[in-house]
């Protein structure tokens, strides 16, 4: 018996048919075609299938299968042809097929010590829909949280399948990262790492920034931190020094005491750490509103904002400009070239940089003060409406019209993966002792989020058009001011609504004096800003005119600062 019509070795794509049928021929002892014997046809390697595997010879002594499919692993397979004691065997290759899927081939999630590579560089399986791993595809690593480093980034998958990144430096900052594998029209694979503390090179502080109204008290915690400022968990005996004690006092343990309206510095230094750390302290009071100034500013002025050092910013949404104005001068003295649509700004803890919200660049753009320049950007990823900083000035939160809450490392500029809520996320406060950040979606839900996980805690319903969310300085209450109904008040213990007020209908921004006493309120439709005395809740002073929209104070409490649409920016003393 010989085999006819079919050439061997061949190759198939696993799973699917050899291209010619095998076939043999039954000949006798002078060479002649033997006709009706029965042959059959079995897989004997590579677990394939056959049709027709019992054949009959034909004239010429021909028999053959109707078809081979091989089997789903990758390697060879084998056909055996019988007839009697007469064997002939057929072999084909079965190649993987076109990728599907990447699979993790390195352990995750991995631990290790911030700002160093994690042991075992993140590693993928490109395979195909049965399994068998896939050569020559192209897998791209990238950084999506923690603000790490790769080297080797775009790696093709070998003979065996796998890719692996070059390797993988974590964050500077103790907490999540994560990198991403993906390659164009495959599910992308996430790798996970935690970042910790690396060996205790310095002190940590928090807060890094306090305000306080005369009376009010809060505490200091000192403790051992890396080089990165990362925290050991390790709480430190430490020495509290007040730079103006007719300003703020502070009590051996770190307890601040406001003794009266104006500002100073803690400076706080340890045994077990030769680093001095400086903690900005204001003792705040409200306006007397006695005194209003409008300044003339072009380009819609809109967000407001006030740094330690007495600069006020001003955002020209249509000019793509920050104006400023050195305190306590009413006259801009100067601007800031940014990008597209600046919509909201923040401070650092010194008062060195400011952050902006370019709404229509789809950045957040980083400011130095001192030479009013934007020194550099970074994408979030969506249309970001607010910023505010962590009170240890380490993250950026960035709130977009998208629905999304973005993390930015202040270190090292990187954004982590956005935590997706919903809705245009317009209010953005953090609590001032507690790591709890506060956000509101103009759908209508009021949410909490852990600055310590990233993830929500609680949500609650406010009804829709909730804006501006601020926090009282004792962090107890929240003010959400609401266009489609009264200014609401919330506790922040459980997001409860304890109260409304009803004169404040229809607001957008909102601002609660350091002092607690006061909030001002801002009605763009009205034309008006509202100051509502908090323990009566009534309205004290309406200050009419234009377009408000964000409103400020600065450190002591003493001016108000409101950015007006209409063309001006109020400065209420």
């Amino acid at each position: 018996m010989t085999a006819v019509g079919y050439t061997a070795p061949t190759m198939a794509l696993v799973g699917s048919a050899v291209p010619n049928s095998p076939a043999v021929r039954l000949v006798d002892a002078k060479g002649e075609g033997m006709a009706g014997v029965h042959v059959i046809f079995s897989v004997t390697a590579g677990g394939g299938s056959v049709e027709g595997g019992t054949a009959k010879t034909d004239i010429n002594g021909i028999a053959s299968v109707a078809k081979w499919t091989l089997g789903t692993t990758a390697g060879v397979n084998i056909l055996t042809a019988q007839s009697g004691k007469l064997a002939v065997t057929f072999e084909a290759t079965g190649r993987a097929g076109a990728a599907r899927t990447l699979v993790k081939s390195s352990t995750d999630p991995q631990t290790a010590v911030v700002n160093t590579a994690v042991a075992a560089a993140p590693s993928v399986t490109v395979e195909d829909a049965y399994g068998n791993p896939v050569a020559g595809v192209m897998v791209t690593f990238a950084v999506t949280a923690g603000g790490g480093t790769v080297t080797g980034a775009m790696q093709q998958s070998s003979s065996t399948g796998a890719a692996t990144l070059g390797s993988w430096t974590l964050g500077r900052t103790a907490g999540a990262n994560a990198v991403r594998a993906f390659s164009p029209g495959l599910p992308s694979m996430t790798f996970l790492a935690t970042g910790i503390p690396g060996p205790v090179a310095g002190l940590s502080v928090i807060p890094r920034g306090l305000v306080l109204s005369p009376g009010q008290s809060q505490r200091l915690t000192a403790s051992e931190a890396d080089r990165y400022g990362n925290e050991t968990g390790t709480v430190v005996a430490a020495t509290f020094t007040s730079a103006n004690r007719a300003v703020a006092t502070v009590s051996r343990s770190g307890l601040v005491t406001g003794t009266a309206i104006g500002n100073t510095i803690i400076t706080v230094t340890s045994g077990a750490s030769t680093k001095i750390v400086p903690v900005y302290v204001s003792v705040g009071g409200h306006p007397t509103g006695t005194t209003r100034v409008d300044t003339p500013e072009g380009g819609r002025p809109f967000a407001v904002r006030a740094s330690v050092t007495n600069v006020l910013l001003v955002g020209e949404q249509d000019n793509d400009l920050l104006g400023r104005y050195d305190l306590p001068g009413t006259t801009r003295v100067g601007s800031v070239a940014v990008g597209d649509d600046p919509t909201d700004i923040d401070i650092s803890v010194d008062g060195l940089k400011a952050y902006v919200t370019n709404q229509r660049s789809h950045t957040l753009g980083v400011i130095d003060i001192a030479t009013n320049t934007q020194l550099s950007t970074v994408y979030v990823g969506g249309s970001p409406f607010r910023v505010t900083r962590s009170r240890d000035g380490a993250r950026i939160y960035v709130t977009t019209g998208e629905g999304h809450l973005v993390t930015v490392n202040a270190a090292t500029l990187t954004a982590g993966a956005p935590l997706a809520l919903g809705g245009p996320l317009n209010g953005l406060a953090v609590h001032p002792s507690q790591p709890v950040i506060y956000v509101t979606s103009t759908s209508g839900i009021l949410y909490a989020v852990s600055e310590a996980t990233g993830q929500p805690l609680a949500s609650v319903s406010t009804g829709s058009g909730a804006q501006e969310v601020v926090v009282s300085p004792d962090g107890a209450t929240l003010y959400i001011a609401m266009e489609d109904g009264p200014l609401q008040i919330r506790s922040t213990a459980n997001l409860e609504l304890i109260g409304t007020i009803p004169l404040a209908t229809s607001a957008f921004g909102a601002a609660v004096t350091p002092d607690g006493a006061q909030l001002y309120s801002t009605h763009p439709r009205a034309g008006r800003v509202l100051v509502i005395d908090l323990a009566t809740r009534a309205v004290v002073r309406t200050i009419d005119g234009g377009v408000p929209r964000r409103v400020t104070f600065d450190r002591a409490g003493a001016t108000a600062f409101v950015g007006n649409e209409g063309g001006y920016v109020s400065f209420i003393k």
